[in-house]
């Protein structure tokens, strides 16, 4: 979808340019990314790009969900991510969504055991829907508002219209 074209296209760069990142704040900037994309999908540079994705052949992602073709593709779509940031002694994971990372760790007896670096962002989840609630909306059959099957995404604009609300509630 061409959210996660702009996804690709942009995160990386913008992160790099983040003063939390700049910083070593990397958990941080984890956070802070995400929303720095979803600000830059709001913008007229962001709909004017997300339009080339759609005008270069990939069109499908607003119309398959019912939304119609509508000149903010943000508003109508979104998609996932996952993102990490590896030091010489840390591993930082940020997502949204329900894209998921984990961690192959071999043990000292050759043997691989999995550990989860993150956590999907479900409505059914406690804290999800309790946020989703606080938000003015409400989660029917595990999904937000009845549509939406994951309680956090980059894009998906018009589940964050409401201005009192700071981006990360």
């Amino acid at each position: 979808n061409e959210v996660a074209d702009f996804v690709k296209e942009h995160l990386v760069t913008e992160l790099k340019n983040l003063a939390s990142f700049k910083s070593g704040n990397y958990e941080q900037c984890l956070k802070d990314i995400y929303l720095r994309i979803d600000e830059m999908l709001r913008t007229s540079y962001g709909k004017a790009k997300l339009q080339t994705y759609r005008k270069s052949g990939n069109d499908q992602g607003t119309a398959m969900f019912g939304k119609g073709n509508t000149d903010d593709i943000a508003f109508a779509a979104g998609c996932t991510a996952c993102s990490a940031i590896i030091t010489p002694t840390d591993i930082y994971v940020g997502n949204s969504g329900d894209s998921r990372a984990v961690l192959g760790r071999k043990q000292t007896n050759g043997k691989y055991v999995t550990v989860e670096m993150s956590f999907d962002h479900k409505p059914d989840n406690p804290d999800e829907k309790l946020r989703i609630e606080r938000a003015g909306g409400f989660v029917e059959d595990n999904r937000v508002k009845g549509v939406l099957n994951l309680s956090r995404s980059l894009g998906d604009l018009e589940y964050k219209t409401d201005s009192k609300l700071n981006a990360k509630d």
